[in-house]
């Protein structure tokens, strides 16, 4: 059985106790001494976390809260072959940058689709159809007026992305035309096993997962953000379809409410040891055969 890794940044886990259950084995990183990574994260505690992780195998990962749901790209980044993303969420975190070329929680998405050459499709499930229009919208509004700045308006993404040299600006710009492309929308109503089952038949590129727990309504487990609709019994059923072992490259897990609320901490605890068991179902189920 694989170890468990569990990311303390926050502190947020400290309330709750799932990481001694002695089911598992649990490895924890320590970065609550690490500054300017709420929400936001600055290239120097990236390199921090780069070089903590850059020799940890696991591969499943619980990191902390919501706001450090960017950990999710640095564990890709690691990634040496090409992979497809599947991704629940209730938040698209696709966001335009507020403050310029930072790693955000709100915008590490986009990050990945931008940066990752190996990342070739996100399916994404969770963010209501209506947001992810939006989102979708405006980031096709923004490369079309990329384009036309560029004097290449009226051309398709895949000629432009194929057309541009590499700028300290846009240091691959193949990957910035072609981000949209690669990105599939899930309908909640699609949310079901046999649904999924097709999709792993017809995806032939590897996988990691990534679960925000908001992806879930408040009944289910209490989130910082704003949350889903989505049942812990429907997440169950999407987990037990992943693929076989030797295709699943990693799994990760964030959401925790970081209030300071013994009865919230206690659902989320529980939660948490409940996803364990399905995460590592997931990655041993060829050895259970």
């Amino acid at each position: 059985m694989e170890p468990i890794i569990w990311m303390n940044l926050s502190g947020v886990y400290e309330l709750e106790d799932f990481y001694k259950n002695n089911y598992f084995s649990w490895k924890e990183i320590d970065l609550k001494d690490l500054p300017n990574t709420n929400c936001y994260i600055d290239d120097k505690s990236k390199n921090h976390i780069r070089e903590k992780i850059a020799n940890i195998n696991e591969r499943i990962h619980y990191l902390d809260s919501g706001n450090y749901h960017y950990l999710s790209l640095l564990w890709m980044e690691k990634i040496q072959e090409d992979f497809a993303l599947v991704l629940l969420d209730d938040h698209p975190d696709m966001q335009m940058p507020t403050f310029g070329p930072i790693t955000s929680c709100g915008a590490w998405v986009r990050e990945a689709l931008e940066e990752l050459p190996h990342l070739k499709r996100i399916y994404h499930l969770g963010a209501s159809e209506q947001l992810m229009k939006d989102v979708l919208v405006n980031w096709r509004k923004v490369l079309e007026k990329e384009k036309a700045n560029l004097g290449m308006a009226g051309l398709s993404d895949q000629v432009v992305a194929m057309s541009l040299k590499p700028t300290k600006d846009m240091p691959r710009p193949d990957l910035h035309f072609q981000a949209l492309s690669k990105i599939s929308v899930i309908s909640q109503d699609n949310n079901n096993a046999e649904y999924w089952k097709k999709i792993w038949e017809v995806e032939k590129l590897p996988v990691y997962v990534s679960i925000d727990k908001d992806v879930m309504g408040r009944t289910e487990t209490p989130c910082d953000w704003s949350q889903g609709i989505m049942k812990f019994r429907e997440l169950e059923h999407f987990l037990v379809t992943l693929p076989s072992q030797n295709r699943l490259l990693g799994l990760d897990v964030c959401g925790e409410e970081s209030a300071d609320n013994y009865q919230d901490a206690q659902i989320n605890e529980q939660v948490n040891l409940d996803l364990a068991k399905y995460l590592e179902y997931a990655v041993c189920k060829d050895e259970r055969k």
